[in-house]
């Protein structure tokens, strides 16, 4: 992939590193810098690699799972204290497809609301509402890409759902 971005950075370290969820000592995020990719830890370096329109970009902003837009933005609670400056999915959404539209041959993006379905297991609702209104923002995003390239295939699924569900109905009578 020409373009990753996210959390679980653990899951790059080797294992002798503070934090690492590896069982062998190789040390990924070096494997990706060697193989030509910008690293980005936090949305300013995300934005600053973005300006330098790297040919590939690999952005970690989080050990594990990225703190919630609700905690980020407004409860600043979390992990946010340890992970001041994460980007949102709209921020990630952007340089995204700033970066891989170069692609003369096309590209393949998916953007996932994780957090979603991460907060609805709990019933954490505020939380799953929130994530769900950012991820209706990065499609927009989507969708003012599709203006100016006309040949873009949005597809917008659900892998299962949660008791958050909205759900219609209607009486007969």
């Amino acid at each position: 992939p020409d373009v990753i971005l996210g959390g679980g950075s653990s899951y790059f370290l080797g294992k002798s590193v503070t934090g690492s969820k590896r069982k062998e000592d190789k040390g990924y995020i070096a494997e990706f810098k060697n193989a030509g990719y910008t690293l980005a830890t936090s949305k300013a370096e995300l934005d600053a690699a973005a300006a330098t329109n790297p040919a590939k970009l690999l952005g970690l902003f989080h050990t594990g799972n990225m703190d919630t837009i609700l905690d980020r933005k407004f409860l600043k609670k979390g992990t946010v204290d340890k992970f001041p400056d994460q980007p949102g999915l709209v921020d990630m959404t952007k340089v995204a497809l700033n970066q891989l539209e170069k692609n003369k041959e096309g590209f393949f993006l998916m953007v996932e609301g994780a957090s979603i379905d991460k907060m609805s297991h709990p019933m954490d609702w505020d939380r799953a509402m929130y994530e769900t209104i950012e991820f209706d923002q990065a499609i927009g995003v989507g969708l003012e890409f599709l203006k100016s390239h006309p040949d873009t295939l949005i597809v917008v699924t659900g892998d299962h759902t949660h008791g958050i569900s909205i759900v219609g109905t209607f009486d007969d009578d």
